[in-house]
């Protein structure tokens, strides 16, 4: 999902593991940026356990995921894997939103669009409406934008 993913592995081979599995530490943080997710790392110990749900994260976001095995002898080197969550709705709206009127029948909408990291994915489109006499409504996709990445569009 958009904040969750599982992380499955399997136990390592039994003649290779010197002892019994006395428990698993599994840390993930975000490729970029480092940001480690709530309550990781953690331990997990009790009877076999070979999958987990890691939560708390962030949509669209890249993961690292490092997992390693513990025994009475110590740990095992880590084995270490990627992934990302799936899109979502963006968490903000675009910013600095200001209507101009250019001519009688023409306005210019100027916005700065969402932040980076509340995005939670791609913007596919803009919809603005405007209400008077008679209701407007336009999709705007981030491709038919007019100065790159100022959000301005003529109308």
């Amino acid at each position: 999902t958009s904040r969750t993913f599982t992380v499955t592995w399997s136990p390592p081979d039994p003649f290779l593991h010197y002892g019994v599995i006395l428990s698993y530490n599994l840390t993930c943080e975000e490729v970029e940026g480092g940001h480690i997710p709530l309550s990781y790392p953690r331990m997990f110990t009790g009877p076999p356990i070979s999958s987990v749900i890691v939560d708390n994260l962030r949509p669209f976001t890249d993961y690292k995921c490092s997992l390693i095995a513990i025994n009475s002898a110590g740990n095992s080197e880590p084995t270490t894997d990627t992934s990302i969550t799936d899109e979502d709705a963006p968490e903000s709206y675009p910013r600095e939103f200001t209507i101009e009127a250019i001519e009688l029948r023409s306005l210019t909408f100027t916005w700065k669009p969402v932040d980076k990291r509340l995005q939670n994915g791609p913007i596919i489109n803009y919809t603005i409406s405007c209400n008077s006499s008679s209701i407007l409504s336009m999709e705007i996709s981030p491709d038919d934008l007019i100065e790159d990445n100022n959000g301005v569009y003529n109308h």
